[in-house]
């Protein structure tokens, strides 16, 4: 298996996600692929077949450079986290690692996919099989796919060559929770997909915050930070996220309540734990002044901005409750 993964830790002020950048790679031109007309290779254990997994599999020798219409439609893999968030799906993804751009001419290689990504196919299954039958949803994904692309149909024990492509080119889907490694009443008890079901990865994802310095967290989900001491005109108070950027992209996004004060977060890379609450330590920050102009600042650097203000060059302004 060919894999080459970007990972960059990423200490945040706000919302976060975790996902792998994966990088796939074409199997042996001797690799068939068939139509499954039923999952053998599954094991879904006894009923209920509440759990979902949703997973990413790989269509076999569909891999080549991207074409005009692929680019316009497909998404990067490392922005399946993002697609989630704002609604957008392919089944056509973009891999623009070094890899795939060497043998591309320095343009991304179509991954095709057996279902949207990056929400993915579902599996349904009893939730007992993921850590008794499998040992985590990947090894799950791989049976599935074992089922998709056997020779002759769903063929038990699958062919070598699709065993050795399923482990290269199935995964879980881009956000995927870890422990437990499944959905909870994703599917129905009958495994099928649930109508009622509400993927948590289409929401972006609360902020935990820690070293909580010279503030107080609060609201619905604790996401709500508000000084607790008196001004001293200093960015002297804050807090970081426990949550890391490991790979691929993702965003931050925080409102101000109000425009007569003053707060600055963004992304940082590093480990915590931060105890430093300077603004010197925010590697990319918005500054959302008392002036009610956005600044942008770069471990503690003011960036140039085409709005000149008497606090420096602006981004423009915002408004109470703006994101």
């Amino acid at each position: 298996m060919i894999r080459d993964v970007f990972k960059s830790t990423v200490r945040w002020l706000s919302v976060g996600w975790f996902w792998p950048l994966v990088i796939l790679a074409l199997p042996n031109c001797g690799f068939q692929a068939g139509v499954a007309t039923q999952t053998q290779n599954l094991v879904q254990g006894p009923l209920p077949h509440s759990a979902a997994v949703f997973c990413d599999i790989e269509q076999a020798l569909t891999r080549h450079c991207a074409t005009e219409t692929d680019k316009a439609n497909g998404i990067r893999l490392a922005a399946g986290a993002v697609a989630l968030t704002d609604g957008s799906a392919s089944n056509v993804g973009l891999d623009f690692s070094a890899d795939s751009l060497n043998r591309c001419g320095g343009q991304p290689e179509a991954v095709s996919f057996q279902a949207a990504f990056p929400t993915g196919s579902l599996i349904c299954l009893n939730d007992t099989v993921i850590g008794t039958t499998y040992p985590d949803a990947k090894a799950a994904c791989e049976a599935q796919c074992q089922d998709v692309f056997s020779p002759s149909g769903a063929e038990v024990p699958p062919d070598p060559q699709v065993v050795a492509f399923c482990h290269d080119h199935s995964k879980p889907s881009t956000n995927m929770p870890t422990s437990p490694a499944f959905f909870a009443g994703g599917c129905t008890d009958a495994g099928n997909s649930n109508d009622a079901f509400v993927d948590p990865r289409l929401s972006p994802e609360a902020v935990v915050w820690q070293n909580l310095i010279g503030v107080a967290a609060s609201g619905p989900n604790g996401n709500t930070l508000t000084r607790t001491g008196l001004s001293s005109g200093q960015f002297d108070a804050g807090a970081v996220a426990t949550q890391d950027i490991t790979g691929g992209d993702g965003f931050v996004e925080f409102s101000a309540t109000e425009t007569n004060t003053s707060r600055l977060g963004g992304l940082s890379t590093g480990a915590p734990p931060d105890t430093d609450p300077s603004f010197a330590t925010i590697g990319f920050g918005l500054d959302l002044l008392e002036d009610a102009h956005v600044y942008i600042f770069e471990f503690g650097a003011i960036q140039p901005g085409p709005t000149p203000t008497s606090n420096g060059p602006s981004f423009g302004t915002y408004a109470p409750g703006d994101r």
